[in-house]
Parts: structure tokens; sequence; C-alpha cells
């Protein structure tokens, strides 16, 4: 079977890639998109050390072009033939997702405000409305003033809200390469101007959160 890591607008010249299982990845042909993939006798195991490994291929394929979507972990073919089959379709919509992070990266905020204490008078029903509202980061006037202060280097930008009241949400930015210190150096010049933020930055990562539904 094929495992498949990225979805390519083309196969990287001279690209010699090991998969997670050290197998060869190579490049199949769906039209107008390329996949890279690699051949394996099982799917692997969803065990960090083969998340890890995924993510690794996948930022080697992305430094080697200049697009490349992610497929989620685990994704599969039985063979060269049938992944064709289920790229041809949606060919158009991944070039138009491939065009969109190409020369880019993901950056990604974990981001919350820190809590205000509950009045008196607050009844369950503002209460519960609170807790609803703290779970999209947009909700606040302080991280839209952050989030304003680091527009001018967004492409594009997705939300991602928090599981619950007491988690952080986070908001995956797509950058130009070459940006990710001037996007770090705002981050923390916002930070330090709003203390009422809860405020972490990572990456650069693969455009995970800008591939759409992938393979």
């Amino acid at each position: 079977m094929l495992y498949v890591y990225a979805v390519l607008a083309s196969a990287p010249r001279g690209a010699r890639l090991r998969g997670l299982a050290r197998e060869k990845v190579h490049f199949v042909n769906g039209g107008r998109v390329v996949a890279a993939v690699g051949e394996m006798a099982r799917a692997p195991r969803p065990e960090l050390a083969n998340l890890r490994a995924h993510d690794r291929v996948v930022r080697r394929l992305t430094l080697a072009t200049r697009a490349a979507l992610p497929v989620r972990f685990g994704s599969l073919a039985p063979t060269a033939d049938a992944l064709r089959e289920s790229l041809r379709p949606r060919a158009r919509a991944l070039r138009r997702a491939l065009a969109r992070v190409a020369n880019r990266e993901q950056m990604t905020l974990r981001v919350r405000v820190r809590p205000a204490p509950s009045q008196p008078q607050d009844g369950p029903g503002t209460r519960h409305l609170r807790r609803l509202a703290a779970r999209d980061p947009r909700a606040s006037a302080e991280v839209r003033r952050l989030l304003d202060a680091l527009r001018p280097l967004v492409r594009a930008e997705e939300v991602e809200p928090a599981p619950d009241d007491t988690g952080p949400g986070r908001i995956h930015h797509l950058v130009d390469r070459g940006s990710v210190a001037r996007y770090r150096a705002r981050v923390r010049r916002a930070a330090r101007a709003l203390p009422e933020l809860l405020v972490s930055c990572t990456g650069p990562w693969a455009p995970y959160s800008f591939a759409g539904d992938g393979v």
C-alpha cells in the first residue's frame, strides 16, 4: 500500500528522501498535482515517534519545493491508480491551496486572556456566556489588538477555538518565508504591551492548518 505524506505542485528535482519507515519516498502524478508517497506493508501506529517522523518528511518536502500541502498522518491508498483517481477530481481545489501556501510557512499562537474574577452579581447565564466567549480567542479586545499588530505579516489566518474555557485557543497564521523573525518580534512586543494575555508562539511549521481536506 502507499502511505501519503503531502501533495505538491510538482516533484522536486533530485530529492532523495526516506519516509518514516525508512522507505524511499517517490512521487505519483495525479494530473495537475503530485503526491509524495512511500510503500509500506501496513499502516504505521499513531505513536509519538511515528508522528514526529511523519512531520520530518513533510518538512523536508516543504523545503525541497515551493509549495506542499501536508496530508494527515495515516493516510493510505491501495495503489497508485487509486490515488490518482482520488486526486484528479480535486486537482483544481488542490492547485488553489498550493498557490495559497507557496513560499509560505505556518506560525501558531496559543493565546488566552487571564481570567477576570467573577462578579457577585453575575448570574449563571452570564457566567456561561462568558465561558463560551473565552473559547474563541478573537472574542477578546486584547487578542484583536495582538492580531492587528501582526496583520501586515499575515497572509491567511485559521482559528482553532479552545476545547473548553480552561485551555488556550490557537490562531494559525500563514506568513512569507523569511518573515518569521519579524513575526516573532512583533508577537513579543505586542505581548509586553498586553499583560492581560497569555501568549506562546511556535513555528515555523509546514502549513497543516491551510491544507484543506487533504487526500
